[in-house]
């Protein structure tokens, strides 16, 4: 069992501690519950645990060590839980800026070419088209 100094301010207006196990969590657990800890004080790998609780803590056999030394040392005991956050982020895209609907329309590709028309002779076979 590792503690480091009471140095981290929480609430209440007291000074919290790191109390971690470079064995297991189980053993974590149990330490815990012999110093009275509640289990909400749990934080993926570690108690935070208030000044008041540091001296019978260091008394029931936690050993006192610097939080970097802490840190190290549950990395290499594989124990140590990366935060995860609550909820994924989700990537922001920028909204283009609202601006009145307008119909939109087809527009027909110019050509630089003129174009050449043709007429077809009218034929005594055609019928004539009537005026309305």
């Amino acid at each position: 069992m590792l503690i480091d100094r009471p140095n981290w301010p929480g609430p209440r207006g007291l000074l919290w501690s790191h109390l971690v196990s470079d064995e297991s969590h189980e053993e974590l657990h149990a330490f815990a519950r012999l110093l009275g800890v509640s289990e909400r004080a749990f934080d993926r790998d570690h108690y935070d645990v208030p000044e008041t609780v540091y001296e019978r803590a260091v008394l029931l056999g936690a050993e006192p060590v610097p939080s970097r030394e802490l840190v190290v040392r549950l990395r290499a005991s594989g124990l140590r839980r990366p935060k995860t956050p609550k909820t994924p982020p989700t990537p922001q895209t920028p909204k283009a800026p609202k601006t009145p609907e307008t119909p939109q329309t087809t527009e027909t590709p110019q050509t630089t070419e003129t174009p050449q028309t043709t007429e077809t002779p009218k034929t005594a076979e055609t019928p004539p088209v009537p005026n309305r």
